[in-house]
């Protein structure tokens, strides 16, 4: 079943090619993408939505510095630590991340393409979430995962060109 994105509780009108816009992300959500599958990506998006209640990310908020909480995420997946670690992080305080943050992240096993999917997976469900909740609605059902098979396909003309990540040029 995939979730169905409307928004007739809102107050407000919302645009057609917004719900479109955002019945397309969700769909996609539920894909195999480029290095993840659907049921990871979907794991992934149940973690965005964690972040908000997990104690490790609330400790980790209030710390002088984000190094000195080591305490374990509170998960709702089956999702390896380095990516766990991840979307919680960029979900709650990415403002802290630092390039040696991510080149440990790296070193535990997520790698970059892996990680540019999942900031994708984060940012869209952090956004249409706050969509929801500027409405004044709640946020709609995950997307039931659909089998598949992620591409692995990496453009040969990526190169680092000053990012954290290889880009086109």
């Amino acid at each position: 079943m995939t979730a169905e994105i409307s928004y007739p509780q809102s107050l407000l009108p919302v645009r057609k090619d917004l719900v479109e816009a955002h019945q397309r992300a969700w769909l996609r959500l539920a894909r195999a993408g480029t290095w993840w599958t659907g049921a990871e990506r979907v794991a992934i998006a149940a973690e965005v939505r964690n972040a908000a209640r997990c104690r490790a990310c609330r400790e980790r908020k209030g710390a002088l510095s984000p190094a000195a909480v080591t305490s374990p995420h509170d998960s709702v997946s089956a999702l390896a630590p380095a990516a766990l670690d991840a979307v919680h992080r960029i979900t709650s305080d990415p403002a802290r991340l630092t390039k040696s943050w991510f080149e440990k992240t790296l070193a535990a096993g997520l790698g970059d393409g892996a990680y540019v999917e999942l900031v994708g997976v984060v940012v869209t469900v952090v956004s249409i979430d706050s969509f929801c909740r500027g409405l004044g609605v709640s946020p709609h059902p995950l997307p039931e995962p659909v089998p598949g098979e992620p591409s692995r396909y990496r453009p040969p003309a990526a190169v680092l060109e000053g990012a954290w990540v290889a880009t086109i040029p």
